[in-house]
């Protein structure tokens, strides 16, 4: 039995249905034969078939000139993807190949806003606090900062509202008194220091460690060990086999004691005995 075939009138239809943006898959039960019956109609008449997935009437050039023509008349993605019925993604892709700028949303905040809200976090201010208070999200507050060329504080130091100034008016936010203590303790000794200048990367399953201090007049990193927790001791264990020419110290409780920056009772803390037992290889001698 041979398969239902389209008569020219037919034809002529079934294109005007492909043309309107029609697939083969829906314009085949319309005339009772299969979606390949429909492509390989097309295909013998010389029709030049559209790539699988794009319903809208269009080959791909002028789906991407419509698309880019649009987009720079101010529409909308969504009203894009709905009127020409591609996708989003599509008309991303379209945007990238024709480096056509990327349109945010309005910015929310003024630059008279962003001035003062840039003063309020390199004074200690925390994102929750700043999106309080200029009724913005923390994305926002973000991107006011990175607009300003401000280094976002990371991880816990992100939450931290202690702020303080060394002689050079340099402003940092430490993450624990601890860190906050030796930094006094080496502007006190008239050093050159400097605080979480560079991340080193790692392996083992950790990204990046980064030393608390760094001392130029000694080529010294130095990190300023409190408490015992398992993630930070095998991340700094990592850091020392990999970086073993590094000149590195970390001052636990004793230590910190020993400097008259902490009171003596932290020895006798059982974490502090945790500290001073787990890392002793690098308590009291450099990486060498």
């Amino acid at each position: 039995m041979s398969k239902p075939r389209l008569s020219k009138i037919n034809f002529e239809e079934a294109k005007a249905l492909y043309l309107e943006g029609h697939s083969c898959v829906d314009i085949a039960p319309v005339f009772g034969v299969t979606p390949s019956g429909i492509n390989s109609c097309l295909r013998r008449q010389g029709f030049q078939l559209r790539p699988v997935g794009n319903r809208t009437g269009l080959y791909k050039e002028d789906r991407d000139n419509e698309i880019e023509k649009l987009y720079k008349g101010g529409m909308k993605v969504k009203e894009i993807s709905a009127l020409l019925g591609v996708s989003s993604s599509t008309i991303a892709e379209v945007k990238k190949a024709r480096s056509l700028e990327h349109r945010g949303k309005p910015f929310s905040l003024t630059e008279s806003q962003i001035d003062r809200l840039v003063d309020e976090y390199q004074n200690g201010a925390v994102f929750s606090e700043l999106a309080l208070n200029y009724k913005v999200s923390d994305t926002t507050i973000g991107d006011a900062l990175r607009r300003r060329g401000v280094k976002i504080r990371i991880g816990w130091s992100r939450y931290r509202v202690t702020c303080w100034q060394d002689s050079k008016g340099r402003k940092f936010i430490f993450k624990s008194t601890w860190e906050l203590k030796f930094a006094v303790f080496l502007e006190t000794l008239g050093v050159c220091w400097d605080y979480e200048p560079r991340s080193f990367k790692l392996s083992r399953g950790f990204s990046r460690y980064t030393p608390d201090f760094y001392i130029k007049d000694a080529d010294l990193w130095v990190e300023i060990h409190g408490w015992y927790d398992i993630p930070t001791s095998s991340r700094i264990r990592v850091f020392c086999d990999m970086y073993p020419t590094l000149k590195f110290l970390v001052l636990g409780p004793k230590e910190m004691s020993e400097l008259c920056l902490i009171e003596s009772w932290y020895e006798n803390h059982k974490q502090a005995e945790k500290v001073t037992h787990g890392f002793s290889f690098a308590q009291r001698t450099t990486c060498q």
